[in-house]
């Protein structure tokens, strides 16, 4: 396999584990907080159709 095509697989391998984290966010209803703000869920499906969307 030549390196271009072992780096898109990577890529997408480490976009789809983000997405999978964040779609565990939303089920678990974790809270998240950086400081005194408050980061809501809503952000978790913004980022979960964004990142399934660059793994495939």
């Amino acid at each position: 396999m030549n390196s271009p095509a072992l780096g898109l697989r990577v890529a997408s391998v480490i976009f789809g584990l983000m997405g999978l984290g964040q779609l565990i966010r939303i089920i678990v209803c974790a809270n998240l907080q950086v400081g005194s703000c408050h980061i809501g869920r809503w952000w978790s499906v913004v980022a979960v159709i964004v990142l399934a969307a660059l793994c495939v």
